[in-house]
């Protein structure tokens, strides 16, 4: 998962233009339309766009949600995206290829807001969104999570995770000082990045949306703190619940703490 280029932490991200309406993620190795589709779709017509562009050739698809949220740079707004690499990007949401996990009519799928970086499975199948499609391996499938002494390590992004959630709820500063001080495996604990956290998400499960052998004490609600600042308004902090997997920057009193390192 590419972090922002400020703040010292790995993977930061790294695009380059290949001078024919693509860019490389030279962190993911996904190649990306540069320039988002000239209107808006609905989440079916969305998909037949992606599928039938060619733009230095075939193959393009509609991302995933997380594969959207990988363009997400959280230290700006309007847009939230490196705008060197994806020019004339409208801070208004753009569709996943992600449906949610819960079936009930209206059909309901992610979308990612590009003003904040706001994730949402809140709008129905047939709203008109933005379009941006991709193309390289999908990586859909199982997570192939790894657990050894409370440690969970996803061999997909590199990171390794506490297995079990912090004792109660915390304010942000005391959950960035608990991940600090984090004795576990002999490694360097640190408060994960929104998207980092949102990696975690299952988006085939609700309550919680997240691997349940993996990590079986998470709650079925509740918030989980992220080291991200919203950058509209530094004061806040992003979170991720993992009731059903949205990222969203609300004021709250205490949250939910998992590490990383």
């Amino acid at each position: 998962m590419p972090n922002a280029k400020a703040g010292g932490l790995p993977h930061q991200a790294s695009y380059t233009d290949q001078g024919n309406g693509t860019v490389r993620d030279n962190v993911t190795c996904l190649l990306w339309q540069r320039a988002p589709a000239p209107r808006r779709h609905t989440f079916t017509d969305a998909q037949a766009y992606c599928a039938r562009l060619n733009l230095a050739g075939d193959g393009w698809r509609l991302p995933s949600r997380i594969e959207v949220m990988s363009l997400v740079d959280t230290t700006r707004s309007g847009p939230a995206i490196d705008t060197a690499a994806f020019p004339g990007t409208p801070a208004q949401f753009f569709w996943t290829s992600s449906p949610w996990a819960v079936t009930k009519t209206p059909l309901r799928a992610w979308i990612v807001n590009f003003y904040e970086g706001l994730t949402s499975n809140a709008v129905d199948q047939s709203g008109s969104y933005q379009v941006r499609c991709v193309r390289g391996d999908s990586g859909s499938g199982r997570p192939a999570y790894r657990t050894v002494s409370g440690q969970v390590t996803d061999p997909a992004t590199g990171l390794t995770w506490q297995r079990a959630t912090a004792p109660g709820t915390l304010t942000p500063h005391a959950a960035d000082a608990y991940c600090t001080g984090l004795t576990l495996g002999g490694r360097a604990w640190r408060l994960p990045t929104v998207k980092e956290l949102a990696t975690l998400v299952d988006d085939g499960r609700v309550s919680p949306a997240i691997d349940r052998t993996a990590f079986p004490d998470t709650p079925g609600t509740g918030a989980y703190w992220s080291a991200s600042v919203f950058a509209p308004e530094p004061s806040q902090r992003w979170f991720v619940s993992y009731n059903d997997g949205i990222t969203s920057h609300r004021p709250l009193d205490g949250a939910h703490v998992r590490c990383v390192s």
